[in-house]
Parts: structure tokens; C-alpha cells; sequence
């Protein structure tokens, strides 16, 4: 850190001697290189690369000034560039604290970095001109631990701010629920900010979310029917779109479509659901048919060695037996299947409308 307090001491001292070195150059301003890159320009990129030596070289000559520097944007940019799928290399990976520390330290010297604004996405070293992404919501995408976001919480990244065009962190947290994050991170994100249940979500949110997956038609959200973005969808909504989304395959998807059954069925009491969730998930989940009741699969990790997952999760079979005893849609979706020839489905399904019928029967 001895580096970090000799640039920042540096740093003190550099602006009023910037500002002399300014007034006696005139008002020619910056010279550009021949490519028209200004010395504005090749700082940023220093900044990006975390190269906070050669970046100085620009303040302390006089090059680049405090003003001209938006630190918010820069550090998103910074950051936003070294966590692309795609990096090789990545010294301000988010969870690099001691590195992205300096820079914040470097940074704000020069101005307060606001974290709550929005920048340009990157992907595979390529900056996306026409998508905009949040901190929040990118670091919650790639699943990067509470305890590494406790650090930029602490220098006031808000998790209830909505930047413009930016879809919301809980969308990007419910898709990682049960591979990257537990209930206990659920929690804790909840007890930090994040609004989970009283958040309704655009279409247009999805949408966003499927591009920075880059998700293709087969994997995408599905979506329950034709909507403007004026009629957003609730909590519970969002959990039963999220299953739909192909983005994990295999025991990740497998524990993902658990937790998020388990955690429907806990939001059910609390909300109504804005459409029918039973043959909405019938319809677009394909691990949810009869032949896959109590099947399993193979999977090894290095972290658990080998195991056998669940392809259709018990906890949803449970969800959609209990979603088939109050949706109007169960007829039809027993027509459906059995039309399909997937007779499995269609007896399950019977299976559980004849249940249905008995318990009614039992009540009165």
C-alpha cells in the first residue's frame, strides 16, 4: 500500500500544479495523438487496465485535470472491463478487494465514484455500445459472494437503485438461487437493500437480462402472453419465468429449479400470481413430465466429487401438484399431453385431478 500513499500524496500536490502547467500552455488545450486519441482517452484506458503509474504521468503533468474526470463511469467502466466472459486476466476482478480498493482510493481522491449509475456492458473484451449494465445487477449475474459485495456496499453501492435501462438485481439473484447463492445469501442480500416482494418487474427486464446472458430464443424467458412493458409482473411471477430460462444445465439447473420450487411455494400464500403458473411451466419447463418423476442423473464436481442429481425435483413435483388442484387449466393440459402422445405426463396429471376429486369428496 506504500505506492498507493505516495500516488495519492502525489496526487494533493499535482493540482495546483496541473492548473499552473494548464494556464501556461494557453488555451491550445490537449494535443491528440495522430489516431485522434486524447490524453483524456489514453488515461482512461490506463485507468482500465490498472495501470495507475502511467495514468499519474497525465494528472501530474497537467494532461488530464480532476474535471474532466466523471469517476463514477470510470470506475463501472473499469470494472465492467476486467469481469467480461472472454478475460484472460482480470486484476480488478470484483472480488479482487485489495486491487479495486486501490483504484476506488485512487479515484476518489479526485471526486466522490458514485457506483449507482449505469455503463456501456462488455463481453469478450468488447465494449456493447447499445446495452447498459449496473453494478448490482452484474455482480449478482455472475454470482459473486456477499462478502465481496459487502465491500462496495460499504462505499455506497445501493442495492434498491434502479439505474435507467438496467435490468434489477433480484431478477439476476433469483437466477443464481441454489447454484451461486443460498437462502442465507437470500437473506442477507434482503437485510442489505435488495428488494425481494414488493419489486414488480417489466418485460423489458427480462429482456435485458437474457441479452447480458446472451441467451438464445431456446433458452430465453418464456414469456405467459402478450404484454406491454406497462404491465409489469410480480415476485412470484418473476420465480416462475426464471424456471423457464435454459441458462444451467445439469445439476446446476437441477438445484436452481429446487430451491426456486421451494421458494414458490413459500411465496404463493403472500401474492397472486398475474397468470396461470401450472401450464405456463408445463409448457415451457422439459424436465416437468411424468417420465421424469424420481428420475436421476450423474453429475461429478470437484467440490462434492461424483453424485446423482434429481432431474425433475421433488419440491416441484409438489409445486405442481399443488398448482394442478386450484388452476382451470388442468382438463386442458391433460388433453394436451395425451394429444402429444406423452401419456406419462397425462396420467400423472390424472393421477392428480382424481386426488383432487377425492379430497373434495372427503371434505364433504
Amino acid at each position: 500500500m506504500r505506492f498507493l500513499a505516495d500516488l495519492l500524496s502525489t496526487l494533493r500536490r499535482a493540482a495546483p500544479r496541473a492548473a499552473m502547467l494548464v494556464v501556461a500552455a494557453g488555451l491550445a488545450g490537449p494535443a491528440a495523438a495522430q489516431d485522434g486519441t486524447t490524453p483524456l482517452q489514453t488515461f482512461q484506458t490506463y485507468v482500465v487496465n490498472n495501470d495507475l503509474t502511467n495514468a499519474q504521468f497525465f494528472l501530474q503533468n497537467g494532461l488530464v485535470t480532476a474535471a474532466e474526470i466523471d469517476t463514477g463511469d470510470l470506475f463501472l467502466k473499469a470494472l465492467f472491463a476486467n469481469n467480461t466472459r472472454g478475460s484472460d486476466t482480470r486484476p480488478l476482478d470484483f472480488a479482487n478487494i485489495e486491487q479495486v480498493a486501490r483504484l476506488h482510493d485512487y479515484l476518489s481522491v479526485l471526486a466522490p465514484v458514485d457506483m449507482n449509475g449505469r455503463e456501456r456492458c462488455w463481453n469478450y473484451n468488447t465494449r456493447i455500445t447499445e446495452r447498459w449494465c449496473g453494478l448490482a445487477t452484474t455482480m449478482l449475474a455472475q454470482g459473486v459472494s456477499p462478502q465481496a459485495i459487502s465491500f462496495y456496499l460499504q462505499r455506497g453501492l445501493d442495492l434498491a437503485a434502479r439505474p435507467e435501462e438496467v435490468a434489477s438485481p433480484a431478477l439476476a439473484l433469483i437466477a443464481n438461487l441454489g447454484s451461486r447463492y443460498s437462502m442465507e445469501d437470500l437473506n442477507w442480500f434482503s437485510q442489505n437493500g435488495l428488494q425481494l416482494g414488493s419489486e414488480t418487474f417489466p418485460l423489458s427486464h427480462f429482456t435485458r437480462l437474457q441479452a447480458y446472458y446472451e441467451l438464445d430464443l431456446d433458452d430465453a424467458y418464456k414469456i405467459p402472453e402478450a404484454r406491454l412493458d406497462s404491465q409489469p409482473f410480480n415476485f412470484l411471477d418473476a420465480l416462475s419465468m426464471t424456471l423457464t430460462s435454459r441458462r444451467q444445465n445439469g445439476h446446476e439447473r437441477s438445484a436452481n429449479q429446487d430451491f426456486l420450487c421451494r421458494y414458490i411455494m413459500f411465496v404463493a400464500g403472500q401474492m397472486p400470481p398475474t397468470f396461470d403458473h401450472f401450464s405456463f411451466l408445463l409448457r415451457n419447463v422439459q424436465e416437468f413430465r411424468g417420465a421424469n418423476i424420481g428420475r436421476t442423473e450423474k453429475a461429478s464436481s470437484r467440490r462434492y466429487g461424483t453424485f446423482y442429481y434429481e432431474v425433475f425435483p421433488q419440491s416441484c413435483v409438489s409445486m405442481i401438484g399443488a398448482m394442478a388442484l386450484s388452476s382451470s387449466e388442468l382438463d386442458r393440459m391433460i388433453s394436451l399431453f395425451a394429444a402429444e402422445q406423452d401419456m406419462s405426463t397425462a396420467q400423472w396429471l390424472v393421477t392428480l385431478k382424481q386426488g383432487a376429486l377425492q379430497s373434495n369428496v372427503q371434505k364433504n
